[in-house]
């Protein structure tokens, strides 16, 4: 048995728009057709059995993996709830001397001082609720000064040591600090 579904438009009850939507009788539903301004709504149990995609890439699911990739913003309300590791950003590396603007793009930094010259950072603005976590991972003899565009704890962090850690949200158009073992001035 194959059902097929069919619109009908309230103002021309005699015109059937066919939807190309058709059902097999057991599990599978099936679209040939999409019309423009139309919606779907589907109750109880379906699967896709193959990868997933809107808009060709804005959001997709591989059906063997099940990898999921947004490519716009993704809002979260209410918990979350992860059974595995949560890889925010990725890590960049400044460099040892001179004057550096930090990515705010990537969650995590890391940032080193030699024997030439102090570290001049900067940190543009970010968005509301992001983290930024920044360490130092070599002393080469020097600090490296970090100056944030907005910093409602002071205007400058200090490292002077490796392994001197900082960590800060931004949020009500400033940098906050959660932690740091640097010198904040």
């Amino acid at each position: 048995m194959t059902l097929q579904i069919v619109a009908v438009n309230d103002a021309s009850p005699g015109a059937c728009v066919d939807t190309g939507l058709t059902w097999n009788g057991s599990t599978t539903l099936t679209s040939t057709q999409i019309i423009a301004g139309t919606s779907f709504t589907a109750s109880g149990t379906s699967a896709v059995t193959g990868n997933f995609a809107v808009n060709t890439d804005k959001f997709a699911v591989l059906a063997a993996s099940g990898n999921t990739t947004i490519a716009g913003t993704l809002t979260q309300t209410g918990a979350a709830t992860f059974g595995g590791a949560v890889v925010m950003g990725a890590t960049a590396d400044a460099a040892a001397h001179g004057a550096v603007a930090l990515s705010i793009t990537e969650l995590f930094t890391l940032v080193s001082s030699d024997a030439d010259s102090n570290q001049a950072a900067t940190l543009a603005d970010g968005a509301d609720g992001q983290m930024k976590i920044i360490k130092m991972e070599t002393d080469g003899g020097n600090d490296v000064v970090l100056t944030p565009a907005n910093f409602r704890d002071g205007a400058t962090i200090t490292f002077d040591n490796a392994n001197e850690i900082l960590i800060l949200v931004f949020g009500d158009s400033t940098w906050n600090l959660v932690y740091t073992d640097a010198t904040v001035g």
